[in-house]
């Protein structure tokens, strides 16, 4: 449902292109320039993605009362806006790590829609529907407890087209009712114990 500003090359470890075309070292050596991808829509017609969205992803992470993972980290950042597609993060100090988790490696950096915030008017919580994301796949419904479901987009996504309509999660606590729910092809992949 969500991209990054740099994707991961799960063949060779890669960091590859995503929403950032590229990106590159300041002369600083602690700053870095992304150029972004223009043209990529935002689910759910909330627009072309672009340097406001970045900025509103990176707030909300290092927000002061962000329980983010990576919150600290990302509190030591601050934006530059170049202009609509390029963008310069100024670090306060050092971040050997910060391309690696700023990309779908780590995946602690996940690009949303500023204007798909307005529309909802606070941020999404557990019993909300999510921001509008970039990706492939679309957020449809959850169940709390019980499963989330996505659906393609219905037009051709800017990276690649998936080859599935639908794609659902569901959680199931006994590996023999994921068992079961393979053998009647109910489910296509699940995790089971070995001695199952």
């Amino acid at each position: 449902m969500f991209e990054y500003l740099i994707g991961y090359d799960p063949n060779n470890g890669d960091l590859t292109p995503q929403l950032a075309t590229s990106w590159s070292v300041e002369p600083d050596g602690m700053s870095l320039r992304f150029q972004l991808q223009e043209g990529a829509q935002f689910h759910n017609n909330n627009g072309e993605f672009g340097a406001q969205d970045v900025v509103y992803s990176l707030a909300q992470i290092s927000a002061e009362d962000a329980e983010h993972s990576h919150s600290s980290r990302y509190q030591r950042v601050t934006l530059e806006v170049v202009n609509d597609h390029e963008i310069i993060f100024r670090l306060t100090k050092p971040q050997a790590e910060l391309l690696q988790s700023i990309s779908e490696q780590i995946s602690a950096l996940e690009i949303q829609s500023a204007a798909d915030f307005e529309v909802l008017g606070e941020a999404p919580s557990a019993s909300t529907r999510p921001l509008a994301g970039t990706g492939a796949y679309q957020y449809v419904e959850r169940e709390q407890g019980q499963s989330i479901l996505f659906e393609r987009v219905p037009y051709e996504h800017w990276r690649y087209q998936p080859d599935f309509q639908e794609l659902q999660f569901r959680w199931m606590n006994e590996a023999s009712t994921r068992l079961a729910a393979l053998l009647t092809e109910e489910i296509h992949l699940a995790g089971l114990p070995q001695d199952q």
